[in-house]
């Protein structure tokens, strides 16, 4: 995948001056590098499984030791923030009551601050 995004200017660049059909193979050599990307990630890697990983440890006590209430904060805290921020200045005015979510999230920032430090 990084050789893909290595030479895919200077390939564009060629193949724009080279070939007839122009352009329109630019997103060919792009989708062909793909797919050969991905069969060989699926051919070639494979990972750990689960068992091995946690050995003597099943799905359900590890479901239980999640953060739920900290994943919640901070869930919250990131779609307020940036559908303040995207909103901001150009749907609604910065002073606007709409503008709420930005501060919002803010706060729930410093919530998910607070409730990690508590033990």
């Amino acid at each position: 995948m990084c050789l893909h995004l290595t030479f895919t200017p200077v390939s564009a660049r060629t193949i724009i001056y080279n070939i007839h059909e122009g352009w329109c193979w630019i997103y060919y050599l792009g989708i062909i590098l793909s797919v050969i990307t991905l069969a060989l990630y699926q051919l070639l890697y494979h990972p750990a499984t689960f068992s091995q990983l946690h050995v003597g440890k099943t799905r359900t006590p590890q479901t239980k030791e999640l953060d739920r209430i900290g994943m919640f904060l901070f869930t919250t805290e990131c779609v307020l923030f940036f559908v303040g921020l995207s909103c901001g200045g150009t749907t609604y005015p910065w002073k606007s009551a709409e503008f709420c979510t930005l501060v919002i999230s803010i706060m729930a920032l410093v919530g998910f601050f607070i409730y990690g430090m508590v033990p």
